[in-house]
């Protein structure tokens, strides 16, 4: 299977998240050196809705081992069972891979929620430092404008903000304007 590595310095906890109230800006660790399996070429995802009743439900799942064990032990299965029964060794692997395939879905949901945690922590104390930043820039923007011609993609990651903010400001107006007609129309 192939893999993304992402490649960084050493790992270490985060302090804690600067609230509302603190003022300094709190540094967040460089994300750890892992490597992330990719999906295999040509994998192609099912649309899960289609599966929808089919995902293991918590109890299956935490008698898979239980029944595993009792398949590989049960000498007289075949004669017990009978031929309709499918055989006991094919079943008990297909049991070993589900557990396999929940275990790694498991890890990987975890992984994700840190991931996403860190990410928008460490963003929210980037933007403090992006703030002060852009404050510094505005000025030297408006006194030597020559002096920040060379550094267009740094003006266009501090004026995203603002374009996101404008874009927000007229959807909501817009949004207003059209519940005043709505409601106008409706009296």
């Amino acid at each position: 299977m192939a893999s993304r590595t992402h490649a960084s310095s050493t790992h270490t906890h985060a302090k804690e998240p600067a609230t509302e109230s603190s003022s300094p800006v709190v540094y967040m660790t460089t994300p750890p050196e892992v490597t992330v399996p990719v999906p295999p070429p040509g994998f192609v995802p099912v649309r899960l809705a289609q599966y929808r009743g089919y995902f293991p439900k918590a109890q299956q799942t935490h008698a898979l081992p239980g029944a595993i064990k009792d398949l590989e032990s049960f000498g007289d299965y075949s004669k017990v069972l009978g031929a309709a029964a499918p055989p006991p060794a094919p079943l008990a692997e297909a049991l070993k891979r589900e557990i396999k395939w929940a275990e790694l879905r498991r890890a990987a949901e975890t992984f994700f929620v840190y991931t996403r945690t860190m990410e928008v922590v460490s963003w929210k104390n980037t933007l403090g430092l992006l703030q002060q930043l852009d404050r510094a820039y505005q000025v030297v923007k408006t006194q030597a404008p020559d002096a920040l011609t060379s550094h267009l993609e740094l003006e266009q990651l501090l004026d995203a903000a603002r374009r996101i903010g404008q874009r927000g400001a007229s959807t909501r107006t817009r949004n207003k304007a059209s519940k005043k007609g709505a409601e106008g129309e409706g009296k």
